[in-house]
């Protein structure tokens, strides 16, 4: 290879590094960050090469001048050189990378990442119920105190507040829908307004606590709703 391909590709590696600095004349081009970062990786690692490629052509001719038997090698066999090498170590790490693998480990360490997941849900499902069934026995005895009648806000001083928030849920608190009708015990009055992978908890009237899939909860609030709103109608003179 000529040397001036050297210096060429040389200045353009260095150049491509701080593209902000303008060749000669040639106008400046405005890139986007982006561009700008994927230019100066490709550069750097061009820049790697040739001077890789220049200290392994330095030191290999030094000791050829010493062993008659070596053969001197040029710039073209020296960039080969750092190529083949570098595809070497990529090989290699993903052979190390792949022997876990091999070895059935991703399997047992998957397992053992599912088994701790599964406990983690199970407790923090635990924590999410026992919350509500301190809510569920203050709505409770709320009623049982006021002829079967549910506070008609979250701010009712006879509730204490902290039972309207939610576990580990950052300040987040449940959403409260007052029961219209005394004698309807089928009525969800409270649910979380949180979303989680294994379902929303919702409280009925009659004090149960249900968890159900984010499907099944949307559909039962509507019929909820729809059916308060058939009620509000013939209520109407």
């Amino acid at each position: 290879m000529p040397a001036r391909w050297w210096s060429s590709l040389l200045a353009l590696s260095i150049s491509a590094i701080a593209p902000t600095v303008a060749l000669g004349s040639w106008p400046a081009k405005s890139l986007s960050n982006t561009a700008i970062q994927q230019l100066k990786g490709i550069s750097f690692s061009l820049l790697v090469l040739i001077v890789s490629a220049l200290l392994i052509r330095f030191f290999w001719n030094r000791i050829a001048r010493d062993f008659k038997r070596l053969q001197q090698i040029s710039k073209f066999r020296a960039i080969l050189v750092v190529v083949l090498v570098g595809l070497v170590f990529i090989l290699v790490k993903v052979v190390i990378s792949d022997i876990p693998g091999w070895l059935g480990r991703d399997t047992d360490l998957q397992a053992e990442n599912d088994r701790q997941e599964q406990i983690d849900i199970a407790q923090t499902r635990e924590l999410r119920r026992s919350a509500m069934q301190d809510l569920a026995k203050a709505l409770i005895t709320y009623a049982a105190e006021n002829n079967r009648r549910f506070p008609e806000t979250t701010f009712d001083p006879a509730i204490d507040p902290a039972v309207w928030e939610m576990p580990e849920a950052y300040g987040a608190k449940y959403f409260y829908v007052p029961p219209k009708d005394r004698t309807d015990y089928s009525t969800i009055i409270a649910f979380e307004s949180q979303y989680y992978n294994d379902g929303r908890m919702v409280l009925y009237a009659d004090g149960q606590i249900k968890l159900l899939h984010e499907a099944t909860f949307i559909e039962r609030m509507k019929r909820q709703y729809e059916s308060s709103d058939e009620e509000n109608e013939a209520e109407v003179p």
